[in-house]
């Protein structure tokens, strides 16, 4: 294991908050990005032992933890919109876990969603890609996937929003506004198969993982932020935590596949199976 250890530069990379965004009010979209799919209430709960988990994966890569000095670079570009808090995430928080993915040689990368494609469909002829389960076309996209770099199949996906539209509306609950929004990484993931997804609005991001035909799983939020200590972790570590867990395909694949049927109020217990 001692042959993985990353350089200590790599491992204080991982443990740093990233850059705070510059973006200021009024100068900055309003309207938030709606979707149409929402998890049942009782299909989100909290993600136990999420912390630990994260630390018990890198320990081999970033051994115990240190104390260090966090390097975090000023930002220099102004967030206005949604694909502007998705540039600055890709930039300040998965661009550094990028490359310490190729340090290691992972065989994994990040990309936009046309970069990777459902595994089902690799290698499938046209007619036989409903046969085998996977949706028909490419109308649901998410905004971002971690891919197998060889086949560009996709492990993981992600979800990006701003955060200053980020709220609940009056007399809404926050679990209620949540489930509301997981609900759209959540048919992502369940249209491309992964057992795992990423929701962030840069200043906070929470990591979903899905425990079985209809029950999620969804960390603690992890703010932009937070510094890693011996127990508790930064953003960049869940994102290489992430990756890893993409390298178990036995682990990060997920068979059934609800469509719309999983994030509605009238699901109907019959899966779409693969």
């Amino acid at each position: 294991m001692e042959s993985l250890k990353l350089p200590m530069g790599h491992r204080e990379c991982l443990w740093s908050p990233v850059a705070d965004l510059i973006t200021e009010e009024g100068f900055r979209t309003l309207k938030p990005g709606e979707s149409p799919f929402i998890l049942k209430p009782e299909h989100l709960k909290p993600w136990p032992e999420f912390s630990k988990e994260v630390k018990d994966l890198l320990e081999p890569y970033c051994g115990k933890y240190q104390p260090f000095r966090p390097r975090v670079p000023d930002e220099v570009f102004g967030t206005a919109n949604e694909l502007g808090v998705q540039g600055r995430f890709v930039n300040n928080a998965l661009h550094p876990v990028g490359e310490i993915c190729n340090l290691l040689k992972l065989g994994v990368s990040f990309g936009d969603a046309q970069w990777g494609r459902n595994r089902l469909l690799i290698g499938a002829k046209k007619g036989e890609k409903r046969k085998q389960g996977a949706p028909a076309g490419d109308n649901l996209v998410p905004d971002l996937v971690v891919v197998e770099t060889r086949t560009h199949a996709i492990k993981a996906v992600a979800e990006v929003k701003t955060f200053w539209a980020f709220a609940p509306k009056r007399d809404q609950s926050w679990h209620a506004f949540i489930v509301h929004k997981i609900g759209q990484l959540a048919r992502y993931m369940d249209d491309h198969h992964t057992r795992y997804g990423i929701f962030t609005v840069y200043e906070y991001t929470w990591f979903v993982k899905r425990i079985d035909n209809l029950q999620f799983a969804m960390s603690q939020p992890i703010s932009a932020r937070a510094q890693s200590s011996a127990t508790s972790v930064s953003l960049r570590e869940c994102i290489f935590a992430t990756v890893l867990r993409g390298l178990d395909d036995k682990d990060n694949f997920f068979p059934v596949r609800y469509g719309s049927k999983l994030v509605s109020y009238s699901i109907l217990e019959i899966p779409i199976t693969s």
